[in-house]
């Protein structure tokens, strides 16, 4: 079995940033960030540094997550208006029959 090498040592060698992991996966549990870690043979930083990563993450990002998704909704309802817009369009008007001019009896 190989040992372990640790986390900041692991961070520093291949320039880790792990809100990363946060922004793959909103709703990464502590399980998934340890396996993770255990993948590449490293020392898993804690719960505390999970929590911390999280809560950074939340606060950085999930403004912009949820920018992201006002603007995909608005552009789902956009799509939606001009999908009835174009049924609307599908109707055909119905001319009305010109009437017959009536022959005046001399």
């Amino acid at each position: 079995m190989m040992n372990k090498i640790s986390y900041e040592l692991f961070r520093s060698r291949r320039n880790f940033n792990p809100i990363i992991l946060f922004q793959k996966k909103n709703d990464l549990t502590l399980e998934e960030f340890n396996q993770f870690f255990e993948s590449f043979l490293v020392c898993t930083p804690g719960k505390e540094y999970y929590e911390k990563v999280k809560q950074t993450f939340f606060l950085k990002y999930k403004k912009e997550i949820d920018i992201i998704e006002e603007t995909e909704l608005k552009q789902l309802e956009i799509k939606n208006e001009e999908h009835l817009y174009d049924q609307q369009l599908d109707v055909k008007h119905i001319k009305q029959k010109r009437k017959r001019k009536v022959k005046n009896d001399k």
